[in-house]
């Protein structure tokens, strides 16, 4: 039987205020493909540009930015 590895475990920095769920499932997407990789991550900021989704991380092997595109809205 093969056992997927788990999710990381993550944790996020003291200056990260309440998270809108919005924001927080975006974390836990962002958190998610890092699977295999990392048994764990420190999530040191979260924003938005105008076109990106941005999350930003610490991990056991250096800082890690991850960014998911935002949809244009649909015609």
């Amino acid at each position: 039987m093969l056992v997927p590895p788990p999710t990381p475990l993550y944790t996020l920095a003291p200056s990260i205020n309440d998270l809108e769920q919005a924001t927080h499932d975006l974390v836990e997407r962002c958190v998610a493909s890092l699977t295999g990789h990392f048994s764990s991550v420190f999530v040191t900021g979260v924003r938005t540009t105008a076109r990106h989704h941005v999350v930003e991380l610490a991990t056991a092997t250096g800082n890690l930015r991850l960014m998911e595109i935002i949809e244009p809205p649909t015609r």
